[in-house]
């Protein structure tokens, strides 16, 4: 017998050899400064809960790794010669051939029936395949009712292909795979299996599914391949084409089962849903994935990114399209919901009554998706609350080590409704939705990782970057953190107005629990009962509400110098709770890699703290004024590394500290395919990168910028010559928040259906 609970394990803890990535092009040379002490902490605090928590085993016995037999000791069953079947170990009647005994039994020829292994003996059922074409009229076309194990051979060199009928019997409609057994099945041999499922599912069982080697084709009209404890694969090749998920878990009552462990191999899906889904774990060492789910990215509900303050866009305030969540059906199909806010320029105002409405059939209105449509007055409710189209999915934990994946997907790449670890691997994704979500941790330890389109490129409550190459492009935030499924999304994203929660569509509690404070009301305004009731706040009919605008700043400098006023710190909300001490609060860390992000939202956005302690990062972002490059909550702090930051400069914020060099935020105009330089009192260049977009303003931090010493900044034409006087030195006319003031509270959005203010956590089914 071969554990490889050992293997994996020593995996899983940072002891083996990791991938070596090879690094994509990318605009800067390859730094190697990292900060070590801190990422060695995190890294091991990481690995330690995802090996107290992950099962990751595959037993196999030595009968599975052995695909070798001796054709004298088996029991022939010629398919095209049924007459001489009938013995005490294989029956033969209407249209079904029936094994009753444990032993190995050799299968050729063509056969228009369904074989069934019923046997309550204690050994194993080996099937050999040995050219084998099966197809069944009312059943499934291969069957195990009862069985300790069954082992399926695929000689080498041998074509098999087994198929079933689009319709079942009655006494026959549990057996709801072309290939379905209630026993565990186990796949050797190099030969090949063909599977088309008309009915339902391709290969299916109830009890644990391993594959040691094998080329296989599954053609599905549901799912694909299915195991409800354990699918374990450690090698194989793998074509796929399933109307639903391509390999699934289903085992949800015991976090020791449900897992996908995928040692090595290849495999090509395309799924109508998930590609591969876990109801518990998944683990991949090794392999190559070449996905798409539901027509890739080009399928995806299209989204717009944040608007940010105010209004711009005609968008009343509501910060720009979002999915909250998966959309309701069946019972709920009339309810009006949510999610979706498509109100374009031609669009008349919609109040937030109306958006609380229901529709006529049902007098409960949820929380899914909404569409304001002026010429018709229409809702739409197209999608179903188990409709998922992500690519690699786990409830629990998702974790690889090494492997080359492109992935194409209609909604998340890589999805988990906790941890995920990466450790190695190269990836290529272009997303619908996020290119690789976590609702708690997130953390990379070395990995060649291309996000080619996203929504938002990589999400969770923590980020952790200890190393890896990372090129991301996002139509809104590059990366997010922000309070996981707990706290439900934000209506709208950003803030309302600048109010820290905006419309927060979470947790319903009483208490002030993280980011979920108003329960579907507008924000209190201090020392004001006349602001809510889901109105927006009335400003009071006085001269000094500036007559129903929003209040202007006085031009004196009791006001703030010109800035959005701070915020009272500690006011009232637990969401500001010191991440040293709040384990629930976001944070992005990055201690090394080679970064670079897109973004036409926030470039980098924490919802809680940001720190940079290595790597070389460079940050693209939005050029509307509503977003900034580097958007944080409650600190942005500097400790090592090097950082090249450009943005708009309507919503900058300042950093808020600086060691082991010095951070310079200036106003300086550039544009697309220009230079952007940093160059000390001498002309040496400290820091350039030719932009690819134009922007408003500059972050800019590294060992090499020294307080007491002038720099200057170049845009192509335009310089700005800064003295640092201190560890962080702002510079030219900047419109900033002041840190910490707005933040994206665009939370996990996927698998969350809300529902008369309350927030429902879904299973990754």
């Amino acid at each position: 017998m071969i554990n490889y609970r050992r293997l994996t394990a020593a995996m899983m803890a940072g002891l083996i050899t990791l991938f070596s990535v090879t690094g994509c092009a990318m605009p800067w040379e390859k730094t190697k400064t990292v900060y070590e002490d801190s990422s060695s902490s995190q890294a091991s605090s990481f690995v330690s809960n995802v090996s107290s928590t992950a099962v990751t085993d595959i037993e196999f016995d030595a009968e599975d790794l052995d695909a070798s037999y001796n054709e004298a000791d088996c029991t022939k069953i010629n398919l095209n010669d049924l007459s001489s079947l009938n013995s005490d170990a294989v029956t033969y009647s209407s249209s079904k051939i029936t094994i009753t005994k444990a032993g190995s039994y050799l299968i050729t020829g063509s056969f228009n029936g369904s074989i069934e292994v019923n046997t309550e003996d204690k050994g194993t059922v080996r099937l050999i395949l040995n050219n084998a074409s099966i197809s069944a009229n009312d059943s499934a076309a291969i069957k195990v009712s009862s069985a300790k194990k069954v082992l399926i051979t695929l000689p080498d060199g041998t074509s098999n292909s087994i198929k079933d009928s689009s319709s079942r019997s009655d006494d026959e409609s549990d057996y709801s795979a072309a290939f379905y057994s209630k026993a565990d099945l186990v796949f050797n041999g190099n030969g090949s299996l063909k599977i088309d499922a008309s009915y339902k599912n391709g290969l299916k069982t109830g009890d644990q599914l391993k594959i040691v080697s094998g080329n296989f084709e599954i053609n599905s009209k549901e799912d694909a391949l299915i195991g409800k404890e354990l699918v374990g694969i450690k090698n194989g090749n793998f074509t796929i084409n399933a109307g639903q998920d391509g390999i699934k878990s289903t085992y949800d009552k015991d976090t020791s089962k449900g897992n996908i462990v995928l040692l090595n191999g290849t495999y090509n899906i395309t799924s109508g849903n998930d590609a591969v889904q876990s109801e518990n774990g998944l683990y991949i060492a090794d392999g190559t994935y070449n996905i798409k789910t539901n027509g890739g990215s080009a399928n995806a509900v299209q989204k717009t990114g944040d608007s940010g303050f105010g209004m711009p866009n005609n968008q009343s305030g509501f910060n720009g399209e979002r999915n909250i969540g998966d959309k309701t059906s069946g019972s709920n199909a009339g309810n009006v919901t949510l999610s979706d806010i498509n109100l374009n320029s031609n669009s008349s105002a919609v109040s937030l009554d109306e958006l609380t409405r229901s529709s006529s059939s049902d007098t409960n209105a949820s929380i899914g998706t909404f569409t304001a449509n002026t010429s018709s007055g229409s809702t739409s409710n197209s999608d179903s609350s188990s409709d998922s189209y992500k690519g690699l999915k786990a409830s629990n934990l998702i974790t690889i080590v090494g492997g080359q994946y492109n992935i194409d997907s209609c909604d998340d790449s890589l999805h988990t409704n906790g941890d995920m670890l990466i450790k190695g691997g190269t990836f290529t994704i272009s997303s619908g939705d996020d290119g690789m979500h976590a609702d708690n941790t997130l953390q990379i330890d070395g990995a060649n990782i291309n996000i080619t389109k996203s929504y938002e490129g990589i999400e969770g409550l923590s980020i952790i970057i200890n190393e890896g190459d990372i090129k991301l492009v996002a139509s809104d935030d590059g990366m997010n953190t922000a309070s996981g499924s707990s706290s439900g999304d934000t209506f709208g994203g950003n803030q309302l107005f600048g109010f820290k929660n905006g419309m927060n569509f979470g947790d319903d509690s009483s208490a002030n629990n993280g980011d979920n404070k108003n329960n579907f009301q507008m924000p209190q305004m201090p020392d004001n009962a006349n602001a809510n009731n889901g109105q927006m706040p009335q400003m009071p009919d006085n001269a000094n509400a500036n007559n129903g605008q929003m209040p202007q700043m006085p031009d004196n400098a009791n006001a703030n110098n010109g800035q959005m006023p701070q915020m009272n710190d500690n006011s009232n909300n637990s969401a500001n709770t010191d991440s040293t001490t709040d384990s629930s609060s976001p944070s992005l860390t990055i201690n090394g890699g080679n970064i670079y992000v897109n973004a036409s939202g926030d470039g980098l956005d924490s919802n809680g703290s940001m720190t940079f302690n290595g790597g070389y990062v460079v940050v693209e972002g939005p050029t509307s004024s509503g977003d900034t490059a580097l958007d944080f909550d409650k600190s942005l702090t500097f400790n090592g590394g090097t950082v090249i930051a450009l943005g708009s400069n309507g919503m900058v914020e300042t950093p808020t500290s600086a060691t082991n060099g010095a951070c310079i935020v200036a106003q300086i105009n550039g544009s697309a395919s220009e230079e952007f330089s940093v160059k000390d009192s001498n002309g040496k260049v400290i820091l350039s990168l030719v932009a690819t977009k134009s922007y408003g303003a500059a972050i800019v931090y590294s060992a090499d910028i020294k307080t007491g010493n002038t720099y200057t900044l170049n845009a192509g034409s335009n310089s700005s010559s800064v003295e640092v006087s201190s560890a962080v030195t702002s510079s030219g006319s900047l419109s900033t928040m002041g840190g910490g003031m707005r933040g994206n509270m665009n939370s996990n959005k996927s698998d969350q259906n809300t529902q008369n203010g309350q927030n429902f956590q879904k299973s990754a089914r």
